[in-house]
């Protein structure tokens, strides 16, 4: 086995264990979804601050992709759209709230465990279509889009919290 070969093999563990840290534990940022999201009630998560995304809005696009990233890298088969990711996130009770926060945490376990299974040839193999980009590139750029979206959570949730703040 090659040097280069063996470098992205640890390259998915190393991006599985991103993604692993991104939801539960601690990483550079200093902030993990899990943590940010488990002191947030029902009526924190469905307040609308202006015209921003509400924070459950935001929780459910994060993992929509997780799980159909996931999906995708279990069957082969993309069934992902962009315009749906958007579209959950509508909780109605504390229950429902608790149901989204739990999948979040099935999803992400799954998705990381996933990610580490990637081999090293499909790491540079094209994402389902050539305009795509790489395997790689594209698990990039869903670290960094989860990233960008708990930003905005964390700020949503200080926003509400901050009593001088209203609608």
């Amino acid at each position: 086995m090659n040097i280069e070969r063996l470098h992205l093999m640890e390259l998915s563990k190393m991006l599985s264990r991103h993604f692993f840290n991104l939801y539960f534990s601690d990483n550079w940022t200093e902030v993990n979804l899990k943590d940010l999201i488990s002191d947030l009630s029902f009526e924190e998560a469905q307040h609308q601050v202006s015209n921003l995304n509400t924070i459950a809005t935001l929780v459910y696009h994060i993992n929509y992709y997780a799980d159909k990233i996931g999906d995708f890298l279990e069957t082969g088969e993309l069934k992902a759209k962009d315009a749906d990711s958007f579209k959950g996130g509508k909780i109605t009770s504390e229950a429902e709230w608790e149901t989204l926060k739990e999948k979040i945490e099935r999803d992400g376990k799954r998705f990381s465990q996933l990610i580490a299974k990637v081999d090293s040839e499909t790491l540079s193999q094209d994402f389902y279509d050539e305009k795509y980009g790489s395997y790689l590139t594209n698990l990039l750029g869903i670290l960094e889009h989860f990233y960008y979206h708990m930003g905005q959570i964390r700020l949503i949730k200080k926003l509400i919290r901050n009593s001088s703040y209203t609608k």
